[in-house]
């Protein structure tokens, strides 16, 4: 009885170092998938092997949010991507304590969506630049910043909801997003920035925030796939060539409060038919609708 006991006890205790052993094993393969270093006073993961033994056969990549004990706040180092085969077409799950991914940390790279938790308040320049097979992100509504050309050639993205906190969209933020079909714009947006939008070929429809005061030059030059627009009497200029060559635009309402058109603004929107125009309006408009052959009714 008493051998049997033993052995009994010897089993158990060779069942939980090999647990044990499993367990260290696999978080030392999970730490050693990734190179951390401190940026500006934060711990950031600068370096992720996505084709490595840990993530090799996965479909995904959630960064944890320790390493080695270390609190990751920070994602990349401003200089370069953080993946060392490109991002290998995964799905990407970022942390709540990263408060900051850097400019160009996923450029070039081949992820296919993205998702951050709460945490986030800053998207650097061209963070997700040039990712073509980036077809969903999934924004924290703590985010208060994004850089130029955040997202600029994100061919395959197909639709954004911005942060409900995000202020301004930054010059080139989705230039050339040409998949993009639909944008929910928050109402904490004031400004949209020069060519923010700028040949979103897809892009079906607008809703501008209530409040919002400058729409920028080139912001949506050759949105193609936009039929109508309502811009709001909270912008009182609409800058240079800000719906240029829109050639699907057919019916534009300007509404009260509207005091400039700046010239170009609807160059060549060659199938629009009818706008309305504001009495606010201070400016000619002649050069404004230059080239819209089919215009009727203004």
């Amino acid at each position: 009885m008493r051998k049997a006991k033993k052995l009994l006890s010897l089993a158990l205790a060779a069942m939980m170092f090999v647990s044990a052993f499993s367990s260290t094993a696999f978080a030392s393969d999970m730490d050693d998938a990734y190179e951390v270093d401190r940026v500006d006073g934060k711990y950031a993961v600068v370096r992720v092997e996505d084709d490595g033994e840990y993530y090799d056969s996965k479909s995904s990549i959630t960064i944890p949010s320790k390493i080695n004990s270390r609190t990751i706040t920070r994602i990349g180092d401003g200089d370069s991507s953080i993946f060392a085969s490109g991002g290998s077409e995964k799905n990407i799950y970022l942390p709540n304590t990263v408060d900051i991914i850097s400019d160009g940390a996923f450029e070039d790279s081949t992820v296919k969506r993205v998702s951050m938790e709460e945490g986030p308040v800053e998207i650097g320049e061209r963070a997700f630049a040039s990712c073509e097979n980036l077809t969903s992100v999934t924004f924290a509504d703590s985010i208060t910043k994004m850089g130029i050309e955040a997202f600029s050639g994100c061919t395959s993205l197909r639709s954004a909801v911005l942060p409900a906190s995000l202020t301004k969209i930054p010059d080139n933020a989705f230039q050339d997003c040409s998949s993009l079909a639909s944008v929910n714009i928050p109402d904490s947006v004031m400004s949209i920035g020069d060519s923010a939008f700028f040949r979103c070929s897809s892009l079906a429809s607008v809703i501008f925030p209530k409040n919002i005061q400058s729409i920028g030059r080139w912001a949506f030059m050759y949105c193609e796939g936009l039929t109508s627009l309502t811009i709001p009497g909270s912008v009182t200029s609409i800058s240079e060539s800000a719906f240029n060559s829109c050639s699907g635009l057919t019916n534009v309402t300007i509404e009260e409060g509207v005091q400039e058109l700046e010239k170009y603004v609807f160059f060549d929107c060659n199938r629009l038919v009818c706008v309305t125009i504001p009495s606010s309006l201070k400016t000619s408009v002649g050069w404004a609708f230059e080239d819209c052959n089919n215009l009727k009714d203004v």
